[in-house]
């Protein structure tokens, strides 16, 4: 949301820019999207993890957000070992963009103390329209899956995201 009204784009040009090999395929089309449910609402367009960048995750509480978080639930029987994700933005608010965040798995999907920081990022600067992919070390399963945004890159009132994707080890 940006001044109380929906914001969406459609200047959409697929990624380009530097690939780094992934792990394995993006996986983050199985299962159920999850987001933020305290006193910040996360607005979701269905779309956040489904490899087009075709819309955005926006943080949101009918006022001024800076941080959030957004992720998947994988369902029962079906947990993932996630072990790298990488982000997409584009257009010209990079000051919304995610600066500070930790990338978390749980099998509870409570978010209450019992979740792992699988990794931990801080001041970064994403470009526009180019992927920024995060590799980390992980072996264990999880249900659960998010990034939890503590800063943006400055903006008073929002938070936003095109795209993400998690894959597995191959």
């Amino acid at each position: 949301m940006l001044n109380g009204e929906a914001y969406w784009t459609t200047d959409f040009t697929p990624p380009t820019g530097p690939y780094s090999p992934t792990p394995g395929a993006d996986v983050t089309t199985v299962g159920f999207s999850i987001g933020q449910e305290s006193t910040q609402g996360g607005a979701y367009d269905n779309v956040l993890n489904d490899g087009s960048a075709a819309g955005s995750w926006y943080a949101y509480d009918s006022g001024d957000v800076t941080t959030g978080w957004t992720g998947q639930d994988f369902g029962s029987g079906n947990e993932k070992t996630i072990a790298q994700y990488k982000l997409y933005n584009a257009g010209v608010l990079t000051t919304t963009w995610p600066v500070d965040w930790t990338f978390e798995g749980s099998t509870t999907g409570a978010w209450g103390g019992e979740e792992v920081v699988l990794d931990t990022q801080t001041g970064q600067s994403l470009t526009a329209e180019v992927w920024a992919y995060y590799p980390f070390a992980n072996t264990t399963q999880y249900r659960y899956y998010r990034l939890n945004v503590s800063a943006n890159g400055g903006d008073a009132t929002n938070l936003i995201i095109r795209e993400i994707e998690m894959m597995e080890n191959s």
